[in-house]
């Protein structure tokens, strides 16, 4: 397969940090990636091999770095023993929710229905009940969420998830219950810029899902 030559002009160099008492220049720095698209669909392995040869002919794209390492994350499956966890984006201090797309909204998607909104509390019917879902009628089932966990006052990780929580049945049609993790944004204390990591994100079956990143 022909390998696809990133460029200058599109590699994406992007500038969203939305916290406004962080500096220039540490804006920048949190903010330059690289993504690689013609990785999208390929298997890890010859992803890995393409990125490592961009690498090898020219350093300086990767802010010479002296190596790379590939962190890769596969994609919440069917029967994943996390389906129950709900992910919480903070700010860059990490001290208050500010959801995946900046907006305090956080949004929960059960691989087991294929990343549904989801949350059944009976492997029975309950035709009875008035919120239950009418597509899946062989169990009982409801949407849970979306949750604005920022609406004019920023709530903390614990508020956001106590809030959550109060919101959906406190366990499922196997005894678990939601639990609520915390995810912290590229650049801050806790998920500092590394320019010799790659992040692959995979399907179940080992390929590649969107554009690889250097961040």
């Amino acid at each position: 397969m022909p390998m696809k030559q990133n460029t200058e002009e599109n590699r994406e160099l992007t500038f969203s940090d939305p916290d406004a008492n962080v500096d220039q220049e540490h804006r920048v720095e949190v903010r330059y990636t690289l993504s690689f698209d013609e990785c999208n669909h390929l298997e890890v392995a010859e992803c890995e091999a393409i990125i490592q040869h961009m690498f090898e002919d020219d350093p300086a794209l990767f802010r010479d770095t002296d190596h790379l390492y590939f962190f890769e994350e596969t994609l919440q499956q069917p029967g994943a023993d996390n389906y129950n966890y709900v992910s919480m984006m903070t700010n860059i201090g990490g001290t208050h929710v500010a959801g995946h797309l900046g907006d305090g909204v956080v949004h929960y998607h059960n691989p087991n229905y294929d990343r549904e909104n989801v949350w059944c509390t009976s492997d029975t019917p309950c035709p009875h009940e008035p919120n239950h879902l009418r597509h899946l009628p062989e169990k009982c089932c409801f949407a849970v969420g979306p949750w604005d966990c920022d609406t004019g006052v920023p709530k903390t990780p614990e508020d956001c998830c106590n809030m959550i929580k109060s919101s959906v049945p406190p366990t499922d049609d196997v005894g678990n219950s939601i639990i609520c993790y915390t995810a912290f944004p590229l650049g801050s204390e806790q998920n500092p810029v590394d320019h010799s990591r790659i992040h692959i994100l995979l399907d179940g079956g080992g390929f590649v899902v969107g554009e690889p990143v250097n961040e």
